[in-house]
């Protein structure tokens, strides 16, 4: 080859641009692409210089540019035969930006491209050599070496392995090869082939190879030692721990200043904590941490080496609680077991113990109102003289957290509620609330606990969950709820009004018109029928009127319903429910609907079944004319 020929080394898969510089045929002489091999070879070898370019197979991109004139024809030479390519995309547009691509070259993209112009010249030549491409690789211990397949086909991929004792076939045409060393540790996808938790004895030469046995790329293993990752964590005493767990850890040891032991490992389970999650999603967990989980957590490979440190520092918890008079004040354990937990209080005039190990003081005034679980220290029906500081202390006296207790002030709140006749209401009770009066223009009564209002309401729930609750609502409850505590205080309202129910409905001729009373009294029950010609009154406190000679025998009054039946044109207008008092409770309007139609149903459905059947048709003639047809060419 002459001097100008340019050589770049490259390995299977490399990305490269390098352009080519060729010169050109005489002018006198045509070329096309129809040319032999050979004449190509020799023009090629005496009269121009191609760029020869050699490219690692499976990762690289080879680029063919045409810089000398409009691309028409792209040839390419293998085995002494021109064929148009197969393989690769043009990219660039137009003009002379446009390249000719193949984004992961193999072996079987080596040979000769050559560009011709419009002129059916040649303009430049690209010889391409494919090597097999050379790496080495660093792993932690445990961790998982990645050798990619770079565009190789994962049926046409073999791998093995070669060190100074042993050579061993890993991988057979994309099918991992059983053995005792390796068993369920390789793993074969589309894109790579996976060596799972490497270890030292997995050191040596990882040699991937085609279909056609051509060796595409050599990996070296080499097992390092990664830098210990440390990691300073401070918590408050009952947050949660986490701490991650790697593959490649194989063991968590715990040291303090008094202990020293292996916490979790495949053949310890935790004492304290647990282990969740698998694979890079394990984690150490400990949900409610208290000082004796001060320590450093150090995870250990199979090597016998630290790779990661957690140094776990614990702090008291400091948080503020607002709370009504009245209610309760709960102060969580967070984990400390119920005969380790003390509690005290403090305040400007006050320094008390309250709890000891888990029992109450015996001689502390309002000793009933501490109540102590196996998860919680409660203070009942706090008020202002216990507004101070709550500390609480585990076995060996260290605090474990602090709780500041404020009162707050809802003797001023009022929740003002807007509903329909005949809604429910629902107003919360607090375990501070210990009475609810109702104030209205004409009542003042408490109705609970004890009520002078016979079936009006009731509490429904236990505790915080507890609820006033009356199902149909009308004028008589509209007013004001008042909530009480322990001393008589007001501590919440809720201001109720109630309005009219306005609404629509239709009705088909001939069909009843039927009225919900919404747990208005019949007795109490009037209706009033109006449109542009008529205004009567239908029903008075719960009897059809009698002198309408046209609609008496159409009403009909019910215990919850108020029926006017066989409606009709004259019937559409505005039906006016009346209370007792007069009150318009509910204000429907009337319309005359039209009768549901079955029919476009039927249509649609006839429709659907007949297209189904000209389907089956169909397809039992097509099948029947199959059978006809291979008769007769077997004929």
């Amino acid at each position: 080859m002459r001097g100008c020929i340019s050589r770049q080394g490259c390995r299977i898969g490399h990305n490269t641009g390098r352009r080519s510089n060729a010169s050109r045929f005489p002018d006198g002489e045509k070329k096309t692409h129809n040319h032999s091999a050979r004449c190509i070879r020799r023009q090629n070898r005496d009269e121009f210089g191609p760029s020869c370019s050699s490219y690692s197979s499976g990762a690289a991109a080879l680029k063919v540019k045409n810089n000398v004139g409009p691309l028409d024809a792209l040839c390419c030479l293998f085995d002494r035969i021109i064929v148009t390519p197969h393989r690769g995309i043009v990219v660039g547009g137009r003009g002379n930006n446009r390249r000719f691509v193949i984004d992961s070259v193999n072996f079987d993209d080596q040979g000769t491209y050559t560009l011709l112009n419009f002129r059916n010249q040649v303009s430049s030549v690209t010889r391409l050599i494919v090597i097999s491409s050379t790496n080495i690789k660093y792993c932690v211990a445990d961790a998982t070496l990645s050798i990619s397949l770079d565009g190789l086909k994962k049926d046409e991929a073999s791998l093995s392995f070669s060190n100074q004792k042993q050579i061993l076939t890993l991988v057979q045409q994309g099918s991992p090869v059983w053995n005792l060393r390796y068993n369920k540790r390789i793993k074969v996808t589309n894109s790579s082939i996976q060596v799972v938790s490497v270890s030292e004895s997995d050191m040596g030469q990882y040699t991937l190879f085609d279909l056609r046995g051509r060796q595409t790329k050599v990996i070296t293993l080499k097992i390092i030692d990664a830098p210990v990752k440390v990691d300073d964590v401070q918590l408050q005493y009952g947050q949660k721990l986490s701490v991650k767990l790697p593959v490649q850890t194989k063991m968590l040891m715990f040291t303090s200043k008094s202990q020293n032991y292996t916490i979790w490992s495949s053949s310890v389970t935790p004492k304290r904590g647990n282990v969740t999650g698998r694979g890079d999603n394990r984690h150490f967990i400990i949900n409610y941490v208290n000082f004796d989980d001060e320590a450093a957590y150090s995870q250990w490979n199979s090597r016998d080496k630290v790779i990661a440190v957690t140094n776990v520092k614990i702090l008291s918890s400091t948080d503020t609680q607002n709370c009504v008079a009245g209610a309760t004040l709960s102060i969580s354990l967070d984990g400390l077991e119920k005969d380790k937990a003390s509690l005290r209080f403090s305040n400007q005039d006050k320094n008390l113990m309250l709890v000891q190990r888990g029992t109450p003081v015996w001689n502390l005034p309002e000793r009933e109102r501490i109540k102590v679980t196996s998860s919680s220290v409660s203070v009942l029906r706090v008020n202002d003289s216990d507004v101070g500081q709550y500390t609480l202390f585990d076995l060996q006296g260290r605090q474990a957290k602090v709780i500041i207790l404020k009162i707050k002030d809802t003797s001023n709140l009022t929740d003002r509620v807007e509903l329909q006749f005949g809604d429910t209401l629902s107003i919360k009770l607090p375990v501070e609330a210990e009475t609810l009066t109702f104030t209205s223009k004409s009542q003042n009564d408490i109705i609970w606990p004890r009520t002078t209002r016979s079936n009006r309401g009731n509490v429904k729930g236990l505790d915080d969950e507890r609820s006033f609750i009356i199902n149909t609502v009308n004028f008589d409850d509209q007013g004001t709820y008042i909530q009480r505590n322990h001393w008589n205080t007001r501590t919440y309202a809720t201001e109720v009004k109630v309005l009219s129910r306005r609404y629509t409905q239709d009705c088909v001729a001939g069909k009843t018109l039927s009225i919900s009373l919404n747990g208005l009294e019949k007795d109490q029950a009037s209706l009033r029928f109006s449109n542009k010609e008529v205004d009567y009154m239908l029903v008075e406190k719960g009897s059809p009127v009698g002198n309408l000679s046209g609609y008496y025998k159409q009403i009909n009054v019910t215990n919850s319903f108020i029926q006017v039946l066989s409606f009709n044109v004259s019937d559409v207008g505005q039906y006016t429910l009346l209370d007792g008092q007069g009150r318009e409770a509910k204000v429907i309007t009337a319309n005359l609907a039209e009768p549901l139609s079955w029919k476009p149903l039927f249509i649609i459905v006839g429709v659907i079944l007949l297209v189904g059947i000209c389907c089956y048709v169909g397809k039992r003639v097509w099948k029947r004319q199959q059978a006809v047809l291979h008769v007769y060419r077997q004929l």
